[in-house]
């Protein structure tokens, strides 16, 4: 979302109303502005994701933790260490403006149940929830039932 890749050099390029709609989503939740108020403007006034889909909480999520739209390219993200190579990448949002939105987050993150697992769970860590960010994690429980 915010870039096309083109054709003759094959590197990113800024999409104007697709950046648009991107430093729509960081001005507005800078703002205080939650989820579903950013998605009915959005999807009010016309703007689809790089799908042609009506904008969704995990859309806007993704969009607001994605560094790329500061000019960072980020390789390996979901594993740690990633690599990141700043200036590859057309910039949209300053940098200023994504810390903030990232500090802002991090506040707004729920805290998972702490707790020590009896069983290890293939996915957990790995599944990602679309609307807070947090971490999946797997649980068992005994049945009352006898």
């Amino acid at each position: 979302m915010g870039f096309n890749v083109d054709p003759q050099s094959k590197r990113l390029v800024i999409n104007p109303g697709e950046a648009e709609a991107v430093k729509i989503i960081f001005k507005m939740s800078l703002a205080g502005a939650g989820y579903s108020q950013i998605i009915r403007y959005l999807n009010a006034n016309g703007y689809k994701t790089k799908r042609g889909q009506a904008f969704s909480k995990g859309s806007i999520h993704e969009i607001l933790c994605n560094e790329k739209y500061t000019g960072t390219y980020v390789y390996n993200r979901i594993e740690s260490p990633s690599i990141r190579v700043k200036g590859v990448v057309p910039q949209i949002i300053s940098e200023d403006d994504f810390a903030k939105m990232a500090e802002i987050m991090k506040k707004r993150r729920h805290k998972a149940a702490s707790y020590t697992a009896k069983e290890t769970y293939l996915l957990s860590g790995k599944i990602i929830c679309g609307e807070c960010g947090s971490h999946y994690t797997g649980i068992t429980r005994k049945s009352d039932v006898k």
